[in-house]
């Protein structure tokens, strides 16, 4: 597979459904700023990757309070054989994190057919997740 189309099948199978999800967390989580994009990873680097991804931050967060959480998905190795090598909800890495990261991919496997219908299966459950991680963020730094 050519590294464009691993990047365009990653986009087009991720980011309409972001959408989706972020236009439902900025309407119960106001207070957070959720972004949804897609870029490359590891431009200095052998990795060679892409990602699609949910960002969430709270504007003005002070430590300990961590200063995002987001739900990644990312294929690597766009220049050999590409692989799905991240599907997660994981913190950034200041701050106090109120809740575990969760991750989906025990072993990168061949971005293919199965991957994709993995990430498809996975989706409701990494939404969730997001969204309990954004409940603790408020629960524990804002008492809300």
């Amino acid at each position: 597979m050519k590294r464009s189309e691993a990047i365009a099948q990653l986009e087009s199978e991720c980011l309409p459904r972001f959408e989706s999800i972020a236009t439902a967390l900025r309407a119960r989580h106001p207070d957070f700023r959720i972004v949804v994009g897609s870029g490359s990873v590891g431009g200095n680097t052998e990795f060679q990757g892409h990602h699609a991804f949910i960002d969430c931050d709270r504007e003005g967060s002070l430590n300990p309070e961590p200063n995002c959480v987001a739900l990644e998905v990312c294929i690597r190795d766009l220049d050999r054989v590409p692989t799905l090598c991240s599907l997660d909800v994981a913190w950034g890495g200041d701050g106090v994190a109120p809740c575990d990261t969760t991750d989906h991919l025990p072993d990168s496997i061949p971005w293919d057919g199965e991957a994709v219908r993995l990430i498809q299966s996975r989706l409701p459950i990494l939404e969730s997740e997001l969204e309990f991680c954004l409940n603790a963020w408020e629960n524990t730094y804002h008492g809300n």
